[in-house]
């Protein structure tokens, strides 16, 4: 068996690793040395010229731009848009105005808030609500409830859930923080499981009053004001199609149930056909 022998120098080169940054053989080459690096993703380390000593090698800084950016992907904008329409697939919608001579107003009311202290604590609810929804469930009270309120309608509650009934005048506080406790009056503590208030029905007065309504208040709401045949006031200062100065109003408004303290429902539709130079049946309108 032969044996090398090994100089100095030989050890030496062997020991020492090539330089970190040289990059292979297969992408620095020297026909790319005196180039200007190539910026795509993964570009391998700058090969410096075959005279540069290996420490010239270095990598591009991460952080460099390489060119401009892409441009952003354009958007697609629909060149029309679908709709539903009874003429047929992608017929454009039609909007009519009406031009009525005479408008009848008959939306009824809402319950609004009894405003008494503690009215937000849980277990404060509609009495009408609580009605139904043991209606609907099949339920019965565990507990005692107060019901708060006037008038006939809050003494039909009351009768109806076996409660209490206290007048909105009559209650300082509803008494609880997590939960009702009681109903506190002038003279009393009532316990009670369950608050429910009864307020009377506020007349939905929203819409007259944007048609330009004169209203007054009921003691629960606001309503317009109108005559016994169920004509509404208008206010012709300020009615919102009015000129300057104000011209008559485009319509006559009349309103019945809720919004009529006459509650004219066969009053309005007899002074409706008399307007209208029409004959007047005898008989009471449906």
């Amino acid at each position: 068996m032969s044996r090398r022998s090994w100089s100095s120098g030989q050890v030496a080169a062997a020991a020492s690793p090539p330089p970190a940054c040289s990059p292979p053989a297969s992408t620095c080459s020297s026909s790319t040395a005196a180039t200007a690096p190539t910026c795509s993703p993964g570009t391998p380390p700058r090969c410096p010229p075959p005279s540069a000593p290996a420490s010239a090698c270095s990598r591009p800084t991460p952080t460099r731009a390489c060119g401009p950016p892409p441009p952003p992907s354009p958007t697609k904008v629909p060149t029309s848009i679908p709709t539903r329409h009874p003429n047929g697939p992608g017929a454009a919608p039609t909007l009519h105005i009406i031009r009525p001579r005479h408008v009848i107003l008959a939306l009824g009311g809402h319950l609004p808030t009894i405003p008494v202290t503690g009215n937000d604590i849980p277990g404060v609810v509609s009495a009408r609500g609580l009605r139904h929804l043991l209606a609907r469930t099949g339920r019965a009270l565990a507990g005692p409830v107060v019901v708060i309120g006037a008038g006939a309608a809050a003494r039909a509650h009351a009768d109806a859930l076996g409660a209490a009934l206290v007048g909105p005048d009559e209650v300082r506080r509803i008494v609880g923080r997590r939960r009702v406790k009681a109903v506190e009056t002038a003279t009393a503590r009532l316990p009670a499981r369950l608050v429910a208030l009864a307020p009377e029905p506020a007349p939905a007065c929203e819409l007259a009053a944007q048609a330009g309504a004169a209203l007054r208040w009921t003691g629960s709401g606001f309503a317009p004001i109108c005559d016994p045949d169920g004509r509404v006031q208008l206010r012709a200062a300020e009615h919102p199609l009015a000129d300057d100065p104000p011209a008559n109003p485009p319509w006559t408004l009349w309103a019945t149930g809720a919004l009529n303290q006459h509650d004219a429902g066969e009053a309005v539709a007899a002074a409706l056909l008399r307007q209208l130079a029409r004959a007047v049946p005898k008989a009471s309108h449906d």
